[in-house]
């Protein structure tokens, strides 16, 4: 596990993962951010159902940016992890298709900004999101999502000073969440391709501010 600053994280529970990806090229307007790597897991059978969750402030203006949790309701037999931006004018991109639609689980290089390329058919649909989409679902009420390992989640981050775009390098399934490290475009309404990191020379923020909020269980 890597060291904690009280200045990064507000947390109780923070716990190892890896993840590995080819980056696109550097850009010295490019802010990046290597957290503690964070893992979730629904719990054991004795626990009927809870939550985690945790909140990034990607560009540290002290306004979190997106809350990504984690649940479980065994009575009902749903499992789920969903993401939903945070403060006025963010937001995620989103993939839709008959059945399956939530945040989308972007590959290496997609590029990130305030036009979104077509979506892959057969899905009808890809544009920026506001409001709580899943990531994954076990459930009966079809909001499967699209993700199932490793990918890059995009966002669109709003501030006073104007729109930055990001990303943050996670895994997601319907039992599990993992989160590793985040990076935006520091130039305002620059596109920012997924995965894409300072160039050397460039800097790195170290004030970022994670949110890891507690578990919520009730036991048969």
């Amino acid at each position: 596990m890597l060291p904690v600053s009280a200045s990064l994280v507000r947390a109780w529970m923070i716990a190892g993962g890896i993840v590995g990806s080819a980056m696109p090229a550097a850009r010295a307007s490019i802010v990046y951010q290597d957290i503690p790597d964070i893992h979730f897991q629904t719990g054991s059978a004795q626990e009927i159902s809870g939550s985690f969750a945790a909140q990034l402030d990607l560009n540290a203006d002290g306004v979190d940016d997106v809350r990504l949790e984690l649940g479980w309701d065994r009575r009902a037999q749903a499992f789920w992890t969903y993401a939903t931006p945070l403060g006025a004018g963010s937001g995620m991109v989103y993939l839709g298709a008959p059945y399956v639609y939530g945040a989308e689980n972007l590959g290496a290089g997609f590029s990130i900004g305030p036009s979104l390329a077509p979506p892959p058919y057969p899905t009808y649909l890809r544009q920026w999101s506001t409001g709580l989409e899943y990531l994954a679902a076990d459930n009966e009420g079809g909001h499967d999502g699209w993700w199932g390992g490793s990918a890059y989640l995009g966002l669109r981050i709003g501030a006073s000073d104007g729109t930055r775009y990001g990303w943050i390098s996670m895994s997601a399934g319907s039992h599990t969440l993992d989160i590793y490290n985040f990076a935006y475009e520091s130039t305002p309404d620059a596109p920012i391709a997924a995965g894409a990191v300072p160039a050397p020379g460039g800097g790195t923020l170290l004030t970022g501010l994670l949110t890891v909020v507690g578990l919520r269980r009730r036991r048969r």
